[in-house]
């Protein structure tokens, strides 16, 4: 089959030819139709995390939406013609979605929304997820919390206001023009706050006594995280998905808050994860779509062949949503 290979780390994707994989027992085979763009991807493509990174030359990008045509021995809930999505490899010892079919373990996929085309479907599954987790796994996010969400508009993040207003909390969301502040706040958010605007929003908050949020997901890491913790009420939490950079934790100390992390790729390197628990939250938001209550955006669309140029536009960041790769390869 034809796939988009990474030669070794720091390289460019190059076309190529590889085996196509048959599903051993317990497994299923999808005919890729569609992937994203996440930041694990470049942190995996430049070498940044060896400790999940799969072995090279090799297949990267777990997001995908296709069709199930080959099922191994033991499978129960899916069938061959199914249209499915999820988070199902592109790290080690697992496949990847950049090429014309991949294997997965079917504990990973759900069946897709049936209001969504393949490209929308794939744009969900680890963002979908990682919201999840972070916002009710990690935070325990109830109605009525005031929750701030950095990164309002990005592909974690919109997705994490969306959750939080179905779940009837009152959602502030950080944003980087007055464009993705209208976006946010048609998505759910209560209130949008632009990030050059932060200063002057912090002074108006404690000149009128405003004591900070509950819960604060951060999405960007770096700075962004620090201003989580200055934004935080005493004994509130924050949830990061980047921490990757060094930061003062006086004030998580003196405020005695609780700061947690949610790394979705622990349920492919940590056995004590139920792998099960993947699917059963795609199966969860497939329903929230059908119902009109949860909308995946595109923010940009590549055809498969062209996954460098995608990256490239994923560092560049400015976008609103999910970076999308159509299959072109078959």
């Amino acid at each position: 089959m034809k796939a988009m290979l990474l030669p070794a780390f720091g390289d460019s994707f190059i076309a190529g030819e590889i085996p196509t994989p048959t599903p051993g027992a317990g497994q299923v085979r999808i005919k890729v139709e569609a992937s994203s763009v996440n930041p694990i991807d470049t942190k995996i493509r430049i070498g940044a995390v060896p400790a999940v990174s799969p072995a090279l030359p090799g297949v990267l990008h777990g997001d995908v939406a296709g069709t199930i045509d080959a099922i191994g021995d033991g499978v129960t809930g899916f069938a061959i013609g199914d249209r499915v999505y999820g988070i199902a490899g592109g790290f080690k010892g697992t496949h990847g979605a950049l090429a014309e079919y991949m294997v997965v373990n079917p504990a990973m996929i759900a069946h897709m929304p049936t209001s969504l085309d393949f490209a929308e479907a794939a744009a969900m599954p680890l963002v979908a997820c990682t919201a999840w987790i972070a916002l009710f796994n990690k935070a325990g996010l109830q109605a009525g919390d005031r929750l701030l969400v950095q990164g309002g508009t990005g592909g974690v993040g919109h997705i994490a206001v969306q959750l939080a207003a179905l779940a009837g909390a009152d959602v502030t969301a950080t944003v980087s023009s007055d464009q993705k502040a209208e976006w946010a706040l048609r998505m759910g958010a209560n209130h949008a706050i632009r990030y050059d605007k932060w200063d002057d929003v912090k002074a108006e908050a404690q000149a009128r006594g405003d004591l900070g949020f509950d819960l604060v997901f951060d999405t960007p890491g770096g700075i962004g995280l620090d201003r989580s913790i200055e934004a935080c009420a005493r004994n509130g939490t924050v949830v990061g998905i980047a921490g990757r950079n060094e930061h003062n934790l006086g004030l998580v100390h003196s405020m005695e808050l609780t700061l947690k992390f949610a790394f979705l790729i622990g349920y492919f390197v940590d056995p004590s994860k139920r792998q099960q628990d993947i699917g059963d939250m795609l199966a969860k938001m497939a329903a929230f779509v059908d119902a009109g209550k949860l909308t995946p955006v595109i923010g940009e669309s590549y055809p498969m062949s062209e996954v460098n140029e995608a990256h490239a536009r994923l560092e560049r960041g400015g976008f609103m949503g999910k970076i999308v790769l159509t299959q072109d390869l078959a």
